[in-house]
């Protein structure tokens, strides 16, 4: 796959599992306005690490709602879902190195994600799990605004994977393959 067909593959994420699902509710209304930026990285710690850092400064002058996503590009080295947090991590010391970790907040997308306390199939998992390893970057100014309400959404959110998992197990639903291609196995 191109790296222009995995940026492709998640804004269509983005469009029909995020906001059509009604994953994120503060999500619709930045993409509606074009506020949502995405940007391919190249299949490399450095590119990844180089993208975050000039996402990370761009994003600063942008306006509080938007958000910018660094999608990593197929290529020889893909990282599995713990080397992708540890990517995050030293992305986070980096911009703290920059003085623009108070400023941004870095969320992890990757086709395994999981939750530290959850199995990796568990179906509350599926929020966070896109077609391809993603960080998200966000001003952090936007998310005191809507931090209240993260708790009652992730709980939801949790709620309504779990219903349609339940569901298709017993035959009355198509399930959900999460972010992963469809030919991919679970």
């Amino acid at each position: 796959m191109s790296a222009p067909a995995a940026q492709q593959a998640c804004a269509d994420w983005i469009r029909d599992v995020v906001v059509g699902r009604k994953l994120c509710p503060w999500a619709a209304a930045p993409l509606a306005a074009g506020l949502v930026h995405l940007r391919t990285a190249e299949a490399r710690p450095d590119a990844l690490l180089h993208a975050v850092v000039d996402e990370a400064q761009a994003l600063l002058h942008d306006p509080p709602e938007a958000s910018r996503l660094v999608v990593l590009a197929p290529g020889d080295w893909a990282p599995d879902f713990d080397e992708l947090l540890d990517l995050q991590a030293a992305a986070e010391q980096l911009l703290d190195q920059l003085d623009l970790a108070e400023d941004v907040l870095l969320v992890s997308f990757h086709p395994r994600f999981h939750y530290a306390e959850a199995h990796p199939e568990d179906p509350a998992c599926r929020s966070n799990q896109s077609p391809h390893p993603m960080i998200h970057l966000l001003q952090r100014d936007d998310m005191d605004r809507v931090a209240a309400d993260g708790a009652r959404v992730a709980n939801r959110n949790a709620a309504m994977w779990e219903a349609e998992a339940a569901a298709a197990q017993a035959g009355d639903g198509p399930g959900y393959a999460g972010g992963r291609a469809p030919e991919e196995d679970p």
